[in-house]
């Protein structure tokens, strides 16, 4: 009898436990994005206010610039802890398809690097928008599309990215991160 009452109880707790989980990574990966968005404070402050060029996304994926990834230039700022591409900062929990091949869990949008968002905010569609620097994305999750979308790697080979988030996690040019349904 109590044999059957333990293995009812954790049948019932099973399902909450991994509803739990889910949204520790969730929260872990929402706290990541945040403090990469303090990091580039930071960085902000040094440059002029002028975003970093960095590839949208580490090698080995193939991305439309040569640049370095966004955690070796903000390797400075990250003052302690492991070398930059096996930091927990960029890892994203639930992450182990990109992590793994590239340090980083998240993908830089390639329409702030190298500019200011003032510059950003004086484009005519950014403008026609009425978009504040609250809605305008600097980075987010690496996730693939329902199914899994498949990318190209440097090299001709592809890895298929799994969507692993229902709400994918954005950091904002205002420095707050949001979940938003994609």
């Amino acid at each position: 009898m109590v044999i059957s009452i333990v293995a009812l109880l954790v049948g019932l707790l099973l399902p909450a436990l991994s509803g739990a989980r889910k949204s520790a990574q969730r929260v872990t990966c929402s706290s990541n994005l945040r403090q990469i968005g303090l990091v580039l404070g930071s960085y902000l402050i040094d440059h002029d206010e002028v975003y970093p060029l960095a590839r949208p996304i580490p090698e080995p994926f193939v991305a439309i610039s040569g640049d370095p990834p966004l955690y070796e230039i903000l390797d400075s700022y990250v003052k302690s802890g492991p070398a930059p591409e096996t930091n927990p900062l960029y890892l994203c929990p639930d992450d182990d398809t990109v992590y793994p091949l590239a340090g980083m869990s998240y993908v830089y949008s390639p329409a702030v690097a190298g500019t200011s968002m003032n510059n950003l905010l004086a484009r005519t569609f950014v403008q026609r928008m009425g978009w504040t620097d609250a809605q305008i994305e600097i980075a987010s999750d690496f996730d693939g599309e329902e199914g899994g979308t498949e990318f190209n790697l440097i090299g001709g080979d592809t890895v298929l990215v799994p969507k692993r988030h229902f709400k994918r996690n954005i950091l904002f040019g205002d420095g707050h991160v949001d979940i938003v349904v994609k």
